[in-house]
């Protein structure tokens, strides 16, 4: 094998390994400052300025509020609002049994504030925002609950469906999304008409039982 090809594979190999590795194990570093918003105490990564990641708990500090109406003594106390940056992560999540609630400022990019879709992009977050901070006051009131179905990315559109339908916490989460948002709300869509279809199968079973 001529010299110059084992050369070029070398390169490319350790060019994948790096990124690889570059991908798993991301150096971070947090702002050192103490922020906090009313009920909602904020930390965020380096990488996302201190006016853009309280501009974001402003957000969910709005959104915390009208969940005291369902949820009163959920809602007593403080959460965590974690701000990151990660083109390798999804829009958010609340990490399992925490009090806190991590939004990823790069899925969608919301960064560049002068994007012509920036309105769009900010709808996503308040709709990540209001679904996980609904997963916590549900897990404050009902403890763990699991899942009872997990879609795999090759399930595609459906998948997600299914992930909202048959998972009631996700359901509910959904279902306050879209009204505090208003994002979301063709996907509710389906998912509500897919458990009413599920309705009908199990009343025709009762019927045909009886």
């Amino acid at each position: 094998m001529p010299v110059w090809l084992v050369l070029s594979l070398g390169i490319s190999a350790a060019a994948v390994f790096v990124k690889l590795i570059t991908r798993r194990y991301r150096i971070v570093h947090y702002c050192p400052e103490e922020h906090q918003m009313g009920p909602v105490i904020l930390i965020h990564q380096a990488e996302v300025p201190c006016e853009m990641s309280l501009w974001v708990a402003r957000h969910a500090q709005e959104i915390w509020e009208k969940l005291r109406d369902d949820f009163p003594e959920e809602t007593q106390e403080a959460l965590c609002l974690d701000v990151i940056w990660n083109p390798h992560a999804g829009p958010g999540w609340q990490p399992w049994n925490e009090s806190r609630a991590v939004i990823n400022m790069a899925e969608p990019a919301l960064l560049d504030v002068v994007h012509n879709d920036f309105e769009a992009r900010q709808k996503i977050m308040r709709g990540t925002i209001a679904e996980e901070l609904h997963h916590i006051v549900r897990f404050r009131r009902f403890g763990e609950e699991r899942y009872q179905f997990r879609a795999d990315p090759e399930d595609g559109h459906l998948g997600a469906v299914l992930h909202y339908a048959v998972n009631e916490f996700e359901t509910e989460a959904l279902r306050f999304c879209v009204r505090t948002t208003g994002d979301r709300a063709d996907l509710l869509r389906e998912v509500e008409e897919y458990l009413a279809g599920q309705k009908k199968i199990e009343f025709r079973g009762l019927a045909t039982n009886a």
